[in-house]
């Protein structure tokens, strides 16, 4: 695991070998240095999340692969990244990999510039990192509001089922008022449909999500709309199976009948493309 106790900042300096030189520069950032061999996809070995990467192209056989690792997980993507380059690029490929997401770069003979490049990344991988939070915090409330809907109209439902009991049964003294009340709870649950409340709560938190999805195709329903609003805020199948009151392997269909509508292959992670809106 890339574990450190972190006073302050942390730097992920991506390499095969030790650098010295490298390694000393790094010091003077005064943040603590993971040096990682190479990039791990699995997200428990993550225990800390860098303010910022940085790829040593003379220590890698090939830093651009180690690069898209990062980009290819979804807490990591944004931190930014850095590359201590063996020679100068050609500008068309330094416009690339800017575009790409790399935010700078410096030559292994002029390592004296890496400091401040690397205190600028770190303070934008920092504020990153707090946004990060709260938009998971934010996820944690929307998930609680959630639930606590569904329990009161699932109630509200138990409530007026018994009811209609009560108000078939011709023995019963006021079948007409239990009725009344029954055709109330009904309207009330309709009313205030828990799905609806918790749309309105999620854009606020995650602002044209629904109208991008709907641009990719405008004949989403709103239980698939439901389930991408779920992958959006992290939630794994069980988790999503529970909300849903649904099995796991009907989750797991939900997803694969959602990718054609979504214009993506088989194989295409709907995660992914859910966290890039």
């Amino acid at each position: 695991m890339y574990t450190e106790i972190t006073p302050k900042n942390t730097i992920a300096y991506i390499s095969s070998t030790k650098s010295p030189l490298v390694e000393k520069e790094l010091i003077r950032c005064d943040a603590t240095v993971l040096r990682i061999e190479s990039i791990s996809t699995n997200l428990d070995d993550w225990t800390v999340i860098p303010d910022a990467f940085i790829f040593d192209e003379l220590c890698l056989d090939n830093w651009k692969q180690e690069w898209n690792k990062v980009k290819q997980i979804a807490v990591l993507q944004d931190i930014p990244c850095l590359l201590i380059s063996t020679q100068k690029k050609e500008e068309e490929e330094l416009l690339c990999l800017l575009k790409k997401g790399l935010c700078g770069y410096v030559f292994h003979a002029q390592l004296s510039m890496l400091v401040p490049l690397c205190i600028s990344a770190m303070v934008h991988g920092k504020k990153i990192k707090e946004e990060q939070l709260k938009v998971n915090e934010l996820n944690r409330v929307l998930s609680t509001s959630y639930l606590v809907i569904d329990a009161k109209n699932t109630l509200l439902d138990d409530i007026k089922k018994t009811l209609d009991k009560f108000a078939d049964n011709e023995e019963h003294m006021l079948p007409k008022h239990v009725k009344e009340l029954s055709k109330k709870i009904d309207l009330k649950i309709k009313s205030e449909y828990h799905y609806q409340l918790f749309k309105v709560h999620f854009e606020e938190v995650h602002p044209l999500f629904y109208k991008k999805l709907l641009k990719v195709n405008n004949k989403l329903t709103d239980h698939n709309l439901k389930l991408l609003a779920f992958l959006k805020m992290g939630f794994n199948n069980t988790e999503i199976s529970f909300l849903l009151n649904i099995s796991i392997s009907s989750v797991k269909k939900s997803i694969q009948r959602l990718k054609p509508k979504l214009l993506l292959s088989p194989k295409d992670s709907i995660r992914e493309f859910v966290f890039a809106l």
